[in-house]
């Protein structure tokens, strides 16, 4: 394996922790989410169905795609905007939750 830039290399390097944190933060959020539609009320269960469907847009979208270019290597200056438009768009469908 070839020696890479440093500047590529800390490209790299923030590509794989935001797109970490994104993925892990908002699987949890899903996962509450989830647990919440579990409920045996069929009102909890429809708004919590919706609510992780809500969440999983920007992770499915953004975050996954962001994760594997970043794992990869590849076209690390769009996964690094994929990482960022994952946290716009999670705090964009929040303020309208």
């Amino acid at each position: 394996m070839g020696k890479t830039s440093p500047k590529r290399r800390w490209l790299r390097i923030a590509v794989l922790a935001l797109a970490s944190i994104e993925a892990v933060l908002l699987g949890g959020l899903i996962f509450l989410f989830l647990e919440e539609a579990a409920s045996s009320d069929p009102l909890s269960r429809a708004i919590g169905g919706a609510a992780a469907t809500l969440a999983a847009i920007p992770l499915v979208i953004f975050a996954a795609p962001a994760l594997v270019l970043g794992v990869m290597g590849r076209w690390l200056k769009l996964a690094l905007a994929l990482a960022i438009l994952a946290v716009v768009a999670a705090l964009t469908i929040r303020a309208f939750m």
